[in-house]
């Protein structure tokens, strides 16, 4: 969702896709995922009835929620490092030259624009993952998700040292 936002927007900056997007990506990075995660569940549980509130028993149907609430800010970061790194890339002087070879739009943007636009985007990804690890507590708690964040509170507060060591080793080889 984040890449191809971002790339979009890119594409077409200064319209009415690249504001809105833009202000969407914004208010996903403003608003944190204890603010969203219940907003979700009042919206597509409550009201619309679409998800259940908490709890696994319908496999795909179940992750929606926890997915989106931890994907959000994520995307939206995504989205904004994408369009930022192929606004600069979009007017080298390589990709002038794509075009004037005759190369199609499509061609010159995945094949060469995409490559030199990504590199923000690859290096935010390290600590992206990190991010998503230690923000899975705050959704394990808010969609009551079994989880290794969950778990690794409860071994901390209850003065399990061996839990807690195998967890960090856990999320250290993980990271």
């Amino acid at each position: 969702i984040g890449l191809t936002a971002g790339i979009v927007a890119a594409l077409r900056q200064y319209s009415a896709f690249d504001y809105a997007s833009m202000a969407g990506a914004t208010v996903g990075l403003a608003v944190p995922t204890f603010v969203v995660g219940p907003m979700f569940v009042l919206v597509f549980a409550l009201s619309l009835g679409w998800f259940k509130t908490a709890g696994f028993d319908d496999f795909p149907r179940d992750y929606v929620l926890p997915a989106l609430t931890l994907a959000l800010p994520f995307a939206a970061r995504i989205a904004r490092l994408t369009r930022a790194g192929m606004l600069e890339v979009i007017h080298q002087d390589y990709i002038r030259t794509a075009r004037a070879k005759g190369l199609t739009e499509r061609i010159v943007v995945l094949r060469h624009a995409v490559k030199g636009g990504l590199l923000p985007v690859v290096t935010y990804l390290g600590p992206a993952m990190a991010d998503i690890l230690a923000g899975s507590l705050v959704v394990e708690t808010i969609f009551r998700v079994p989880g290794l964040g969950t778990e690794f509170v409860t071994s901390a507060a209850n003065r399990d040292y061996m839990l807690v060591m195998g967890t960090v080793i856990v999320y250290g080889s993980m990271l």
